[in-house]
C-alpha cells in the first residue's frame, strides 16, 4: 500500500527553497566571514546588487532567474610582492553562497576600511534616496536595476542604475549626491 501511496503522492525531492528578499547588509557579515575563511588577508573592494527592487532588496532564489544576486568582491594585494588575488562571495539563492577564490570578474580597486564598512548606508535607504531625486524613474527589479558600492577618490561611493539608464553617484555613508 505504501508503494501505491508514493506513486500517487511522490515526495518532492527537488523542492527549491522559497525565494527571499535581501538588503545589502543582510548578507554582508556572512560574505566577509566566508572570504576570510578562504583568505584571511582578503579585503572588501566592491559590493554589487543586480535586479534591485524599489525597496532596495534583491529577490534571491527565484527559479529561472540567473541574474539576481548580491556579490561581494574581495582582493588580497599581496603587499605588492605578487600579483593580487581576487575572490567573490556570491549569493544567488537565500542560503547557499558560492565562493570563487579565483574570481576573474574583479579588478584591482581600493579596499574599504572596517570603519567604512560599518558606516555604509544599507541598500533600502540608498534606493529610497534614489527614488526621491527628481526625474528618476523607480527601480523595478529589472535586470538593469543595480547598485554598486566601491571606493572612488578615497571615499565610499554608491552607484545606482535603473532600467531607464538613469544613474546616480552618491556618498555611500551620507547618501549626498556627488
Amino acid at each position: 500500500l505504501y508503494f501505491l501511496y508514493l506513486l500517487v503522492n511522490p515526495p518532492n525531492m527537488f523542492h527549491l527553497p522559497d525565494p527571499e528578499k535581501f538588503k545589502m547588509k543582510d548578507k554582508l557579515d556572512e560574505a566577509i566571514k566566508r572570504a576570510k575563511e578562504k583568505n584571511p588577508a582578503a579585503k572588501l573592494v566592491r559590493i554589487t546588487g543586480l535586479v534591485l527592487n524599489s525597496d532596495g532588496t534583491v529577490l534571491l532564489g527565484k527559479q529561472g532567474d540567473y541574474t539576481a544576486r548580491w556579490e561581494y568582491a574581495f582582493m588580497d594585494d599581496k603587499n605588492g610582492e605578487a600579483p593580487p588575488q581576487f575572490l567573490t562571495v556570491l549569493f544567488m539563492a537565500p542560503k547557499v553562497p558560492l565562493v570563487n577564490d579565483n574570481a576573474g570578474n574583479v579588478s584591482e580597486l581600493p579596499p574599504f576600511t572596517d570603519e567604512q564598512i560599518g558606516m555604509l548606508a544599507n541598500s533600502d535607504v540608498a534606493a529610497t534616496v534614489f527614488s526621491t531625486i527628481p526625474g528618476n524613474k523607480p527601480l523595478g527589479g529589472n535586470d538593469s536595476d543595480s547598485i554598486a558600492y566601491i571606493i572612488q577618490d578615497g571615499r565610499p561611493v554608491v552607484l545606482i542604475n535603473n532600467w531607464k539608464g538613469q544613474c546616480e553617484r552618491m556618498d555611500a555613508i551620507t547618501l549626498e549626491k556627488l
